[in-house]
């Protein structure tokens, strides 16, 4: 995304019916295949941009941290009063292996800095604990 996107995409992502939507099929998806004891879970959000899915996913698990590699999507995460936010990339993820029990990135493998799409699915692999769910979405353009 250019810069200049991410204001829009904050005023708009958490009433607009599309970004709502896939926010609630995010959240089913965890509930329905993901490991057990939700309320011990620790989620990370690849690509969180300003952060409507992370408010999303607070009100269920007690330990959600968002992680973006560009600081416009940042900016506006922390404006939303997001807590647990680091620039990073989704080649390179800054966490040890086998710490959340679910990841989460919505429309992430298509961005311009993420050049493997692979390699972003193995480190998302890598951070998730055994039994963890990935729950992951891509753009609905061509």
């Amino acid at each position: 995304m250019q810069p200049a996107e991410y204001a829009n995409l904050a005023a708009h992502e958490e009433s607009h019916w599309w970004f709502a939507g896939k926010r609630e099929a995010v959240l089913w998806c965890l509930a329905r295949f993901g490991p057990p004891q939700p309320a011990m879970w620790r989620v990370l959000d690849v690509g969180c941009g300003p952060g409507a899915t992370l408010t999303a996913l607070r009100e269920h698990f007690p330990f959600v941290v968002g992680v973006d590699y560009a600081p416009e999507a940042l900016h506006y995460a922390a404006r939303r009063h997001q807590r647990r936010l680091c620039r990073g990339n989704a080649l390179a993820l800054p966490f040890a292996g086998n710490t959340f029990h679910a990841v989460t990135a919505l429309d992430v493998l298509y961005q311009r800095w993420v050049t493997d799409d692979r390699a972003a699915l193995g480190e998302m692999h890598r951070v998730l604990k055994p039994g963890g769910l990935l729950v992951a979405t891509v753009p609905a353009f061509d």
